[in-house]
């Protein structure tokens, strides 16, 4: 497996160009807005279709997520998009919603390998929806390469693990460390949870940074733990909770 790629995306903010310089992180910017420098991903959630394609090649994004793929009979005009992108030498992101999906996600769209988007459930925002091993399993001939869409550290290190058997994490996206920072005065910890600094004379952005790049360390050297948003991946999946070393840190 190649290294993961972690992604921030934050509409098209310029300080979004900052935080991925300084933390290592690739930047992406969401179809719509300006991009201030070359990105890596171009996120489309509405809009003309054409105007997106040339986009995609304007900025030099190399993935891009086509579709929330909701049910059988979007499948014509979802692979049509796939096929679209994929002529490009962009590789096609097709979000995953309902279970049987990846039997209609082809693996390979001209030569290109596509990728399943795996929407995490933040348990506020949306449930998300987690195809599980099983489905991997029975419509896979290789193992497949998954993005992660949005969620916390904790739960990408869990999905990593909970997929390693059939699938590699090649991308995750989503801007929650600058929210946490902006919103709680909360920074990610090396030891897998988040740490409160209000009041104590950090900057957002200082947050921001230490936080992505300690969810960066996390993810390739930490131990899950067992907090309500883990927890929460669990029962999507059925799994009864597992026990692993506690670190619970349950905001």
């Amino acid at each position: 497996m190649n290294k993961t790629e972690f992604i921030m995306i934050h509409g098209g903010k310029p300080l979004t160009l900052v935080f991925c310089k300084r933390a290592g992180w690739s930047y992406g910017v969401q179809f719509g807005y300006k991009s201030y420098a070359p990105c890596r991903m171009l996120d489309y959630v509405t809009g003309d279709w054409q105007a997106y394609l040339q986009a995609l090649q304007d900025t030099g994004a190399t993935q891009a997520v086509v579709a929330d793929f909701r049910e059988r009979d979007e499948y014509e005009w979802i692979y049509k998009r796939m096929k679209d992108v994929s002529a490009i030498g962009v590789t096609p992101i097709v979000v995953a919603k309902w279970f049987g999906s990846l039997q209609l996600i082809h693996e390979y769209v001209f030569d290109v390998k596509t990728r399943i988007g795996v929407s995490v459930p933040t348990g506020h925002m949306n449930d998300g929806f987690l195809p599980d091993v099983a489905e991997f399993n029975k419509y896979s001939s290789e193992r497949r390469d998954i993005h992660l869409l949005g969620g916390h550290p904790d739960q990408w290190l869990y999905l990593k693990d909970y997929y390693a058997p059939v699938a590699d994490v090649a991308s995750i996206d989503g801007n929650v460390m600058y929210m946490q920072a902006y919103k709680y005065g909360k920074m990610w910890s090396r030891r897998g949870f988040y740490h409160e600094f209000r009041g104590q004379g950090r900057s957002t952005q200082a947050m921001t940074i230490a936080s992505m790049r300690n969810a960066v360390r996390y993810f390739h050297h930490g131990t899950w733990s067992t907090g309500k948003r883990v927890v929460t991946c669990q029962q999507q999946l059925g799994i009864v909770p597992i026990q692993q070393t506690l670190m619970v840190e349950t905001v």
